[in-house]
């Protein structure tokens, strides 16, 4: 058999497999034929994993019709994900590692190729207590996770403080690891540490993530889940041999500084900038310190922002050259801290406190300079300021790299740390302890000075509007007007009016112009590094203890719903007996609510691996590409978590790789930056979590898809499809439309594996996808896979649950708020809008239901935020719901997610409010005619 043999009797194989089902002994017998000779053919070609992967596969099928306890459908789901693995080996040229067969296969084939050297690895630390092995290798696992994506960003970015968390982190491992005995890999992050110091900070040698990579291999090696990587020497060799490139020099602009100028403005404005100017950075002074208690306040930093903003540009346009420019250049390095670029503490909060002090004296001269009429001279300092202040643009100072010492003894208040240096009087700070005491409401105005965002002319100005008309118009209606101020800031300054808040001691002292900013910010500082920290107590739990915990907790909840709904218990329930079955709801629900927040994790941990994919795929295939993450910080079930990595896999690939242009040329011609981005998002909406990846690149070309599938007789000339519908081909095992074949996979490959995944975690994967813009892969997944709160309704004889977060409102409709409308059915007047009406009982062919709209109930559902309407019976409730799985035979019914226990005992369906509605979609037209006529 050749190649194209091969390939061809694969896609007959997976054409038949997906057309039959577990029971189909032929369909069975034929792929343990197929996959019988296509493993002599692998080991004849040189591919023996594949050929012992493809025995173990037959095995396991005679294994299933011999009746050896081997589930036939898990079995018929094992060969599928063989053949789509098989696929990606044999026709795109994948590794066996890259095609990810089936953990069953590839795990029992790699053990016993490794059994061996396995065994030697994992006794290198036979003198070392088995305990400590253990947790050494689950410590370095972590520190790979947290450091990889650190690497990779200062891969693009160095900055001395990435760089020194890499070398303390690189450091640490190789110490730990020369402790437990594994002289290989410490050896190896000995090299790495050596290559860093090298580097000096300015460069990342390359070889740190092949480091990773072996070590990882190595720890799975020893853990039994992998084969050894084999020595380190080539990878130790390669860094020491690493010789950082030396950087380009570039000449830095010098800092513009004016040589001495007379001043020409208008005396009078002149005067009116120097007042307002001082007031600024009196203000800016206080919020620079409550930035330098907690750098994410938003609000100061923006207060700061806006003050070197408005000296800025009045100083443009006055003339004044020397303030301008480093007023620039201060507002360059905070527009940074605001855009969450750089953390705005240490070194970095000195150097504004430093910008403000040198526009104090600058502002000083100008003064003088007014009132003598002589000339400005440039104040001593200012350009080796302005140099400094573009050095920590550029990354060369480190935020760390404190200007002065901060002082012990933190752990005293801060008027007895400012005493104890000398810096203030007893006296001057009890008489700010008295003024905190004081409770007296600002005014509006004086409050938006504060806040700099408005000046004290402008203030004046609309004081003078307001006294003007009789004080008919309230302050902030008048600055609205007149263009002073947002509507956002009058709100915010009365909410800060209406809870009145006294500054800290140290603002109030630094206003009363008792101690000097910078000396609070020191003292804030040491207080902040010596202060006690709490550090939470955590406790490592088996993962099999916490889900047989979860199953428990799900058994609780069905046991007091059978309680509380007992018909004997409610025909003899006293009231003492009604408030203690509602207190052990109220405890159950609660140990429910805390059990499922144990099996939450955000996604954070799965979203870095995706970074140094894409990080590799660029490298790999030549392309320039930005890696954005949203939303790591979003919580997911455990079980979803760790189930969808694979799927992001599929696809991040297909967008780096066939997503994204060839080349910068192409983009640039198609009005594209030269660099193609790929987003990856997590969010919640409509009780679900939405994973989505985005790309910027090609699109998906639906005339290209369209002819392939009529190629493959997927579809027949003339059928016409949505463009969801033409999407959703590229999930056929096999299919794929890119023009070459690559290492990586076309555009398709793979994709009959994410939906299946994702599928099997109870999600759906939908493709939004428009020529030359771009693509985008939504995932929704549910946030648990073992309990929700759930509405029960009738239908008939028949109950069914829908999940209380996809309900928006119930409605008993009138007859002039139904209407039917030409080829969408029936549609329900609600508030303007024509909402489709489904009828369920039509949809599950449920008899004795009411069929007349006017008597029925019809719930208004979300969709992906589309509203659709249900009709049902009646409304029995809410509770809480255990999901159970409804078997093998039932997993693909489409419009049902599961069942559950009721509190009867019988059996509720869940209802998948997403699959119902494609279900309708599908039959509603026929249908509905049916239910109207018998209406």
């Amino acid at each position: 058999m050749d190649r194209d043999t091969v390939i061809t009797r694969i896609d007959a194989l997976a054409e038949c497999l997906l057309l039959s089902d577990a029971s189909d002994a032929e369909a069975f017998a034929r792929a343990k034929k197929d996959l019988s000779e296509i493993a002599v053919w692998a080991k004849s070609d040189g591919q023996s994993d594949v050929g012992k992967i493809l025995e173990s596969a037959c095995e396991r099928i005679d294994s299933a019709h011999l009746g050896n306890g081997t589930s036939a459908a898990s079995i018929y789901d094992l060969t599928v994900a063989c053949l789509s693995s098989l696929q990606m080996v044999v026709r795109d040229g994948c590794s066996v590692e890259q095609a990810q067969f089936p953990r069953a296969l590839y795990d029992a084939v790699v053990q016993e190729k490794a059994g061996d050297e396995v065994s030697t690895k994992a006794n290198e630390s036979t003198s070392i207590d088995r305990g400590i092995l253990a947790e050494f290798l689950d410590h370095a696992s972590t520190v790979f996770a947290d450091l990889e994506p650190v690497i990779v960003a200062a891969e693009s970015h160095p900055a001395p403080g990435a760089v020194a968390q890499i070398r303390r982190e690189i450091h640490t491992i190789k110490a730990e690891a020369g402790f437990v005995g594994l002289g290989e890999m410490s050896g190896l992050f000995h090299a790495v540490e050596d290559a860093i110091d090298r580097a000096g900070g300015g460069t990342i040698p390359e070889g740190i993530l092949d480091a990773l990579d072996w070590a990882r291999r190595h720890i799975a090696a020893i853990e039994g889940k992998g084969s050894a990587p084999g020595s380190p020497d080539e990878l130790v060799a390669r860094l020491r041999e690493f010789t950082p490139v030396a950087a380009v020099v570039v000449p830095e602009e010098p800092a513009v500084i004016a040589p001495s100028t007379r001043i020409e403005s208008d005396p009078d404005l002149m005067r009116e900038f120097i007042s307002e100017a001082r007031e600024h950075l009196d203000n800016a002074d206080v919020h620079l310190l409550t930035v330098e208690m907690n750098s994410r306040d938003s609000e100061a930093l923006n207060a700061v922002f806006r003050a070197f903003h408005t000296i800025k540009g009045v100083s443009g346009f006055l003339g004044l050259e020397d303030i301008k420019s480093v007023a620039h250049e201060a507002e360059n390095l905070l527009d940074k801290a605001r855009k969450g670029e750089i953390e705005l503490r240490g070194t970095y909060v000195d150097t504004v406190f430093d910008t403000i002090d040198m526009l104090k004296r600058m502002i000083v001269s100008v003064e003088g300079a007014v009132a003598t009429g002589g000339l400005l001279e440039s104040e001593p300092g200012l350009r080796q300021l302005v140099d400094h202040i573009r050095a920590v643009l550029a990354g060369k100072v480190d935020a760390n790299m404190e200007t002065r010492h901060a002082s012990p003894g933190a752990r005293k208040r801060i008027g007895e740390i400012l005493h104890s240096q000398g810096v203030t009087n007893p006296a001057a700070v009890g008489s700010a302890l008295a003024a905190q005491l004081q409770i007296d409401t600002m005014p509006l105005g004086e409050i938006l000075v504060r806040e700099i965002v408005i000046s004290r002319s402008q203030l004046n100005h609309a004081l003078e509007i307001q006294k003007q008309e009789g004080s008919t118009r309230k302050l902030g209606d008048i600055l609205v007007a007149n263009g002073m101020a947002r509507i956002e800031d009058i709100n915010r300054a009365l909410a800060k009016q209406s809870t009145p808040a006294s500054d800290p001691v140290g603002a109030m002292l630094v206003r009363a112009k008792e101690v000097a900013p910078k000396d609070v910010a020191m003292a804030l500082r040491g207080q902040k590094q010596h202060a006690p920290i709490e550090v939470k107590e955590a406790v490592k739990v088996d993962a099999d203890r916490l889900d047989k915990l979860i199953d428990l907790v799900g058994e609780l909840v069905i046991a007091e719903s059978m309680i509380s709904q007992s018909e004997e218990l409610a025909s003899v329930a006293s009231q003492h007996l009604t408030r203690q079955i509602s207190q052990l709801d109220k405890i159950t629900r609660e140990l429910q609510e805390i059990g499922m927040s144990l099996r939450m994790v955000p996604v954070r941990p799965t979203f870095q691996k995706m970074s140094r994919l894409v990080r590799d795929l660029a490298k790999k295939s030549g392309k320039q590409v930005e890696f954005i993450t949203e939303g790591e910080d979003t919580e997911l079930d455990k079980t979803v978590v760790d189930k969808i990595g694979d799927p992001l896999v599929h696809m991040i690939r297909n967008a780096v790789d066939h997503g994204i242009e060839a080349s910068a040329e192409e983009r640039i011609a198609k009005g594209k930056s030269a660099t193609g981005s790929v987003t990856l998002r997590a969010f919640h909406k409509g009780g679900n979590i939405h994973i989505e990846i985005q790309d910027d690149g090609r699109g998906l070309n639906r005339d290209s898809i369209l002819a392939k599938a009529r190629e493959r007789n997927l579809i027949r000339e003339g059928d016409q499809l949505t463009d969801r519908e033409i999407f959703d081909l590229i999930f056929e095992p096999g299919f794929s439309t890119a023009r070459e074949i690559t290492d990586v996979s076309g555009r398709g490959v793979g994709m009959d594996v994410v939906r299946r995944n994702v599928e099997s975690l109870r999600g759906q994967v939908e493709i939004q996808s428009e020529l030359d813009k771009g693509t985008v892969f939504s995932i929704r997944l549910p946030l648990t896979l073992a309990i929700i709160d759930g509405m029960v309704i009738r239908v008939g004889d028949e109950r069914y649950i829908i999940p209380t977060l996809s309900v928006v409102r119930s409605i008993k409709p009138d007859a002039e708020q139904i209407a039917t409308v030409t080829d969408r059915g029936e549609m329900l007047k609600l508030q303007g809008k024509l909402i489709p009406i489904y009828r369920l009982h039509t949809l599950f062919d449920v008899s004795s239901a009411k069929t007349d709209p006017l008597d029925a109930i019809v719930l208004i559902l979300d969709d992906e935020g589309a509203h659709v309407g249900l009709m049902v019976d009646e409304l029995l409730g809410q509770q809480q719901i255990v999901i159970k799985s409804l078997g093998e035979t039932m997993k693909a019914v489409r419009g049902i997610a599961g069942g559950a226990i009721m509190g009867d005992g019988t059996v509720g369906l869940i209802i998948d409010v997403g699959g119902i509605v494609r279900l309708a979609e599908v039959t509603a037209p026929a249908r509905a005619k049916r239910a109207m006529t018998a209406a």
